[in-house]
């Protein structure tokens, strides 16, 4: 392991700067509080964000592949260190081609680089394993996230049924996961779609819940129930799917 840490990003404590066009708040402050003090609360309000749609991944990750699992793996991280995930996500407030260059330069602290080095370990896998790729990443990641999020280890889920099942077992298992006070990645793949998609949740503040859609953003629950839902209802909606082919999920006590 300390080899492997020894590689991994630095974090530091990000200065929070402000939402632009990439993220979007959704609905308005809390009454009597400003968008700063907003922002400067220990949880954001849902927000509206698309991979996609956000050009720093494009200089490096032509097809998005494994943009996806490492926002959520850092999704989670953020969550067991009790930082602010759009903090380290949100681009700095100018909008030119040079603020872009540098962000696609990947200096040290910038969530790019952060992205990128999981990016680039998922595509070396791919490269190194073939199929089996999968077992080998899925084992790294949860260290990864164990790792970095402060974290001895956590659990690990994989079911690669002979059939396919339907999509609703997998918001039900990360409710379950959910309500045992834990923080929770999952992944799922699709011989409909030939892919596969990332995404992640968490335990909030107040009892509440937090769900993690890399092309989405994020959305809060009062409920386990609710969220889970939200997840099912979502996937449908956006991938256009009613059955999963493998799901893996990994857990983390909070």
């Amino acid at each position: 392991m300390a080899a492997l840490e020894s590689t991994w990003p630095h974090f530091a404590v990000a200065s929070r700067p402000r939402l632009d066009q990439y993220l979007v708040p959704i609905g308005n402050d809390p009454p009597g509080r400003s968008a700063g003090q907003a922002r400067r609360s220990t949880r954001m309000p849902n927000v509206a964000y698309n991979q996609s749609d956000d050009p720093r991944w494009r200089s490096f990750a032509s097809t998005r592949s494994g943009v996806c699992m490492a926002l959520s793996a850092h999704f989670v991280i953020k969550a067991l260190r009790g930082e602010d995930f759009w903090a380290w996500l949100s681009p700095p407030s100018g909008r030119d081609g040079g603020a872009l260059r540098v962000l696609a330069g990947a200096t040290r602290q910038s969530c790019v680089q952060d992205v990128r080095f999981l990016y680039d370990h998922h595509t070396k896998l791919k490269t190194l394993h073939g199929d089996g790729y999968q077992a080998v990443e899925n084992n790294f990641l949860k260290d990864y996230i164990a790792t970095l999020g402060g974290r001895i280890s956590g659990q690990l889920v994989q079911a690669r049924p002979d059939h396919a099942l339907p999509l609703r077992v997998l918001p039900q298992e990360i409710g379950r996961m959910l309500a045992g006070g834990n923080a929770v990645y999952a992944s799922w793949a699709s011989l409909k779609l030939n892919g596969a998609h990332a995404i992640s949740a968490v335990p909030g503040p107040g009892g509440r819940f937090r769900f993690f859609e890399p092309v989405l953003g994020e959305r809060e629950h009062a409920s386990v129930g609710a969220l889970a839902s939200d997840i099912l209802t979502a996937t449908m909606q956006t991938h256009g799917i009613v059955e999963i082919d493998r799901y893996l999920l990994m857990s983390f006590s909070m």
